[in-house]
């Protein structure tokens, strides 16, 4: 087999995140390799070293490989990337000594509350897409999309203003999540129910109703999860919305392992552990797949760690980010740490650049930088991330 058909192998089962990044392959006898597949090739090449600077695209079947011929020993590889599939918080490469910029800059809203499309009114979820754009809910009874850099959104979904219709929504909206075609799921809360609205339509349709959904979210194979926070549990469905399982809490309110009290914006990792947060017992509750408890991974049941966590974010290596509404801030805890640390907010209720007020959401885009809803800012913080320190401990072998 050639070396070419090696790499793409290597490639496309590692999924790696690329950008015109140079692999070295290593040969162990001379012989030439082609950019064909035709023919055999009696050299065993092995990767020798992967180096990336964590930067935005993901390698796909439809991908462009383009390799150079050497004379030396190694054979240099560039990659040229085509994105077609989305991009979750799960995709995103961070290490543990990463670090953001402290002061945010409002890359939607920010000049007051109002119904202008450069203008937000208490907005309460964000959702960032593969492409950067923001897919915002606001007590304008709108979703909002704006798209990277704009200085405006565009109306996508609440186009009836106030009601029960198809095309209309009541107070609160909630927040929302994204599938890879568009597709947008949304809490109605008002309405008690999850209404799923197709990219460029007029209206949506009522998938799941009867439920006084908090927040909604979606796993890496696209199947939906609702928080419930009359009955303190969290429901996973079926693809057809047929089924539905509990897949955290359902034991009462309460603050066993079992139990849940007013469950908010969830996550799911690529293991399909859940992460909650557990707004009123003041802390994080990861319910690994098919697990009947959880298990406490942030805060301490009181409000001296956390106070009413709202969102939750978690990255490949398991660090997880979280927005501590009622301290007006957004904590990180690595991956079994006992304690946090704070990363944006905590200096008191405030509209500077450093300061949050009654924050609830919170988002990677693809580059791993941090988009938090400022609820009572009515704007949309995002914090650059910066991974110089990454680069030299974050080789692949």
């Amino acid at each position: 087999m050639c070396c070419c058909t090696i790499l793409w192998r290597f490639l496309r089962v590692h999924r790696l995140r690329i950008n015109s990044h140079t692999l070295k392959i290593n040969f162990t006898t001379s012989a030439n390799c082609t950019t064909s597949d035709q023919g055999e090739n009696s050299v065993s090449p092995q990767i020798e070293k992967f180096e990336t600077h964590y930067t935005s695209q993901l390698f796909t079947d439809t991908s462009t490989v383009e390799m150079t011929e050497q004379s030396s020993t190694y054979t240099t590889v560039f990659v040229q990337p085509v994105t077609t599939t989305a991009v979750t918080s799960n995709d995103v490469d961070i290490c543990a000594t990463a670090t953001w910029a402290t002061d945010g800059v409002s890359v939607a809203g920010g000049q007051g509350a109002g119904k202008n499309l450069n203008q937000l009114d208490y907005p309460r979820g964000t959702f960032v897409d593969d492409t950067g754009a923001l897919y915002i809910t606001d007590d304008n009874l709108r979703v909002m999309k704006w798209k990277h850099g704009a200085k405006s959104g565009v109306m996508v979904a609440g186009f009836g203003g106030r009601g029960n219709g198809s095309d209309q929504f009541e107070y609160y909206l909630h927040n929302l999540a994204v599938d890879t075609e568009g597709t947008m799921y949304i809490c109605d809360k008002g309405n008690e129910r999850v209404v799923r609205w197709e990219k460029e339509a007029k209206s949506g349709q009522s998938i799941i109703m009867g439920i006084n959904c908090y927040g909604v979210t979606l796993d890496h194979e696209g199947l939906l999860y609702v928080s419930d926070v009359d009955n303190d549990l969290v429901m996973k469905y079926s693809d057809d919305f047929s089924r539905k399982e509990i897949v955290a809490g359902g034991n009462g309110e309460g603050a066993a392992l079992n139990q849940l009290n007013r469950p908010h914006f969830t996550f799911v990792d690529l293991n399909f552990n859940l992460f909650v947060p557990d707004t009123d017992n003041h802390r994080i509750m990861k319910w690994p797949k098919g697990s009947t408890q959880g298990i406490v991974v942030s805060g301490n049941g009181n409000s001296s760690q956390l106070a009413g966590p709202h969102a939750i974010v978690a990255d490949k290596i398991g660090t997880i980010y979280v927005v501590d509404h009622e301290l007006h801030r957004v904590m990180r805890w690595l991956k079994g740490s006992q304690s946090g640390d704070l990363l944006f907010g905590g200096h008191e209720y405030g509209y500077r650049a450093n300061q949050l007020a009654f924050p609830v959401d919170i988002d990677f885009d693809r580059n791993g930088n941090l988009y938090v809803t400022d609820r009572n800012n009515h704007r949309i913080q995002m914090y650059a991330v910066n991974k110089t320190s990454c680069l030299s401990s974050s080789t692949f072998y």
